[in-house]
C-alpha cells in the first residue's frame, strides 16, 4: 500500500509540473504547430483621481455652556470634572433644531451633574448585563434572562397579595434588600424595620407583636437550586428540584449541612404541602445542592428568630448568580398559584 501511494505521489508531481509549463500550442490538420500570434498590447488606462479629502468648518461650531473644575469627595479623594455642550453658530432652521434638541436633551443631565459635584454626594451605580428576558426552548417553555434570583419570586408574592382583594386574614409581603450580603442594613431583613410595621398594626387591634407572631405563617419566597446535569457532582439528584417541576419546597437552607439555616418542621411542611394539594398546585422538594458542596442562605432564619413558622419556597433556577438565569414557566406560575392558595388559607 505504502508503494501504491508513492507512485501515485510521483504521477500527480509530474503533471503539475508539465501543467505548470508553457501552454500546449494546436495541431492543424496537415500536422504542422500553430504558433500563436504576438500579443496585443494591453489598452491604455488612466490613472484614476483621488476624491478631495471632506473638509470641515470649525468656526460654525461654539459651545453652549462650559464648566471645568475639581472637587474633594466625602472620602477625600479629589475628581476633575469638565462639561461643554455643544452648538451649531448658524441662523438656520435645521441649527437652530439641532441646538433646541441639545439643550433639552443634555442641560438637565448636565444641571444634575453639577447638583452633585456641589452636593458632594456619591452615586450608588450598579452595572448589569443590558439583554432582555428572551423565551429558551422549542417549546418556549424556559425564561432565560438576568436577575431571576430573587425577582422572580418577589414578583409573585406580590402579584399574589394584589390578587387577593379582600382576605380573611391579615395577608403582608415583605420584600426585603440585602439578602445577598446577610439581609444587613435598613432596608434588609434584620433591620427592624419590619418590626416598628408589625408593631404599628398589632396597635391598631390592641395586640402584643409577640402574641401575633407566634400564630402567624412565612414562606420565605427564594429561589432554589434547579438540577443541572452538567455539573451533576454537586446536585443529589433524588433531592433537586427539576425545571418545569413545580413550585420548589426547601425544609432546610444553610452550607455544610445546615449551618446558618432555618429548618422548618414536618408539621408546617405537612400543612403547606395540604394547601398546595387541595387548590392544585404542582410542588416539588427542593435543596439547595449537595451537603458540603452546595449550599446557601434565605431570610427564613431571621423570620424564625421572631418565633414566627418559616418555609422556604420558590422557583427553582439554573446557573444560579450567572449573568444569564434560567426559568421554567411552569415553576413561575405554580410559584404565584401556591403563595395566593397560602395568602386565601383559612
Amino acid at each position: 500500500m505504502k508503494r501504491t501511494f508513492r507512485i501515485f505521489l510521483f504521477a500527480a508531481i509530474l503533471a503539475a509540473f508539465l501543467m505548470g509549463c508553457s501552454p500546449l500550442l494546436p495541431v492543424s490538420p496537415s500536422g504542422e504547430t500553430a504558433v500563436p500570434s504576438e500579443p496585443s498590447a494591453p489598452p491604455a488606462t488612466t490613472a484614476p483621481t483621488e476624491e478631495p479629502a471632506p473638509t470641515f468648518d470649525d468656526s460654525v461650531l461654539g459651545e453652549a455652556y462650559t464648566n471645568e473644575g475639581t472637587f474633594t469627595d466625602a472620602w477625600g479623594s479629589e475628581w476633575s470634572y469638565s462639561l461643554h455642550l455643544p452648538r451649531l453658530l448658524l441662523d438656520t432652521p435645521a441649527a437652530e433644531e439641532l441646538n433646541s434638541k441639545i439643550h433639552r436633551d443634555l442641560f438637565g443631565f448636565v444641571t444634575a451633574m453639577e447638583t452633585a459635584i456641589a452636593q458632594n454626594t456619591p452615586a450608588e451605580l450598579c452595572a448589569v448585563p443590558a439583554f432582555r428576558a428572551v423565551d429558551i426552548g422549542f417549546d418556549r417553555s424556559l425564561i432565560g434572562a438576568y436577575g431571576h434570583d430573587d425577582r422572580v419570586c418577589g414578583f409573585a408574592c406580590l402579584a399574589a397579595l394584589l390578587a387577593l382583594g379582600t382576605p380573611g386574614k391579615t395577608a403582608i409581603c415583605m420584600l426585603a434588600d440585602k439578602e445577598e450580603i446577610g439581609s444587613e442594613g435598613v432596608t434588609g431583613m434584620k433591620s427592624e424595620c419590619f418590626d416598628t410595621f408589625m408593631a404599628d398594626l398589632c396597635a391598631g387591634q390592641g395586640v402584643l407583636p409577640r402574641a401575633c407572631y407566634e400564630k402567624s405563617f412565612c414562606l420565605s419566597a427564594d429561589v432554589t437550586a434547579a438540577y443541572d446535569p452538567n455539573f451533576a457532582d454537586v446536585y443529589e439528584k433524588r433531592n433537586s428540584a427539576l425545571v418545569n417541576g413545580g413550585v420548589g419546597l426547601c425544609k432546610y437552607t444553610g452550607s455544610r449541612g445546615k449551618s446558618g439555616a432555618s429548618d422548618a418542621s414536618a408539621e408546617l411542611v405537612a400543612y403547606v404541602r395540604k394547601v398546595l394539594d387541595e387548590n392544585g398546585v404542582i410542588w416539588q422538594m427542593a435543596e439547595l445542592g449537595k451537603v458540603d458542596a452546595g449550599g446557601g442562605g434565605t431570610v427564613a432564619m431571621f423570620m424564625a428568630e421572631r418565633n414566627i413558622d418559616t418555609l422556604d419556597a420558590g422557583v427553582p433556577v439554573l446557573s444560579m448568580h450567572s449573568p444569564f438565569e434560567t426559568v421554567g414557566k411552569l415553576d413561575c406560575y405554580m410559584t404565584f398559584k401556591g403563595m395566593k392558595a397560602l395568602y386565601e388559607a383559612r
